[in-house]
């Protein structure tokens, strides 16, 4: 660092701090007299310190389009998806950060971009898209030591339900009777039906079956060896391999007979492309679901999605299920589950299980019966014969029984007109037995009280 002492024409003194970067002196600060410019000197040392131990990122002037442009254009180098992240980059990232100087991205600039693209109707997948490219981005700064973090992964819950998708993969309707899966089958013809049974009997994505070749279908063995899409790898960059079940087994057999199948594309093209087009697959599929009267599915619905649906609900391991749709996690293959038969065992269904029948019980004498003696002596319990005519019940608390001679009301239990009887207390209750009651005592008063069951 270093400071230079200026004085102007009109005799002012100030002093200039100055600090060296990669070769060459940046201006920092200027100050009236020599001790406050030591003191920005010592200000910009601690910086400094703090930058090289990690304590603090380094300051960045650069613009966000200066260094997020070059940094999408080498991920297409790096990364299979790199050209999606390219064109996210330039189309919707950049046009909104632009000249903004990376050092000033906070949570606030986050925000602003999401509800931008709300207000431009971006889609929630789109949103959530550019929200995880520009927090690599930001987050390879920090990495660099030129953000001291990255706003992206402090925003809150409730600002990622704003681009959180509301689609509900487990409500991805497929062909669901297999009587439908034959018809539709029989409906295609040519290739495009050997196509459409090695999609919904293999589970193979819309890519995947184009690129076959001869040798990656082994009959004899029965198993598919998939390690291509068209002519670039696989989705996740790892082969698998599928089995060959009992129904499209034949199929194959009989569509591999054909010239040169076995040694070169297993579904060559007939028109203009190397690979048969997927717009072709998908013309005559919906030609074939209006014929049939069918709901109209996409291929991939009509097809993988309907091979995975059938497999769980068939009670096959959604772990295997897993290698063969080749997901990058079990947790992708999950949202199958619902449909397996295992999903709840006997013991699931008989928990908080409850008779909701009518309860039995036989009459009860409300003046000389061994229930009602059981009633004075037997504290917490109450027996009924049910809300029908000349029903009975006895109160242990209080020693007492209502009679009423219809069925009881629905809000309170009695009956429009019912009777009441007093039994003698019980002994234990009160210790000394007392006299009968008067007769006027057997009408109902605000004392007397009936427990409810």
């Amino acid at each position: 660092m270093a400071i230079r002492k200026h004085k102007s024409r009109a005799g002012a003194t100030s002093y200039y701090v100055y600090v060296k970067t990669d070769g060459s002196w940046r201006y920092v600060d200027k100050a009236a007299t020599k001790d406050d410019a030591k003191a920005i000197e010592r200000r910009e040392r601690e910086r400094a310190f703090q930058v090289r131990s990690g304590l603090r990122a380094e300051a960045v002037d650069a613009a966000f389009s200066e260094l997020a442009l070059p940094w999408a254009d080498k991920r297409r180098e790096t990364h299979r998806r790199g050209n999606d992240d390219r064109w996210r980059m330039r189309k919707h990232i950049e046009p909104f950060f632009g000249a903004r100087p990376v050092g000033e991205i906070d949570v606030a600039s986050v925000r602003a971009f999401i509800d931008h693209g709300r207000q431009v109707r971006m889609g929630a997948t789109t949103v959530q898209h550019c929200i995880r490219l520009l927090g690599r981005f930001l987050n390879e700064l920090v990495m660099d030591g030129k953000l001291p973090s990255n706003p992206v992964f402090r925003l809150d819950r409730a600002t990622r339900r704003l681009f959180r998708p509301t689609h509900d993969p487990r409500k991805t309707p497929f062909i669901r009777r297999k009587a439908d899966i034959a018809a539709l089958y029989r409906a295609l013809s040519g290739d495009v039906q050997a196509m459409f049974a090695v999609g919904v009997f293999a589970g193979l994505r819309t890519g995947e079956i184009p690129g076959l070749r001869g040798p990656d279908v082994d009959v004899r063995t029965r198993r598919i060896h998939v390690q291509r899409r068209y002519a670039t790898p696989t989705k996740d960059d790892e082969p698998r391999t599928v089995p060959i079940n009992d129904t499209l087994l034949p199929v194959l057999t009989a569509w591999l007979a054909g010239p040169g199948r076995e040694d070169g594309l297993v579904f060559p093209p007939t028109g203009h492309g190397d690979f048969v087009v997927s717009h072709r697959l998908r013309a005559c599929l919906r030609s074939a679901q209006e014929s049939l009267g069918l709901p109209r599915l996409t291929w991939y619905q009509s097809t993988r999605h309907t091979f995975a649906s059938h497999w769980v609900s068939d009670g096959r391991p959604i772990e295997k299920l897993r290698d063969i749709l080749g997901h990058s996690t079990v947790q992708v293959t999950e949202r199958y589950a619902h449909l397996s038969p295992d999903a709840f065992c006997r013991e699931d269904y008989r928990a908080v299980s409850v008779d909701l029948g009518e309860p039995s019980g036989s009459p009860i004498d409300g003046h000389n019966g061994s229930a009602a003696k059981a009633g004075g002596h037997n504290r917490g319990t109450m027996t009924s014969s049910g809300p029908k005519s000349g029903s009975q019940v006895v109160e242990s608390t209080t020693g007492e029984v209502a009679e009423w001679p219809k069925a009881p009301d629905s809000k309170s239990g009695l009956g429009a007109s019912p009777t009441w009887v007093r039994l003698p207390p019980s002994p234990r209750k009160l210790g000394n037995p007392q006299k009968a009651p008067e007769p006027s005592a057997l009408a109902p008063t605000s004392k007397d009280r009936l427990r409810r069951g």
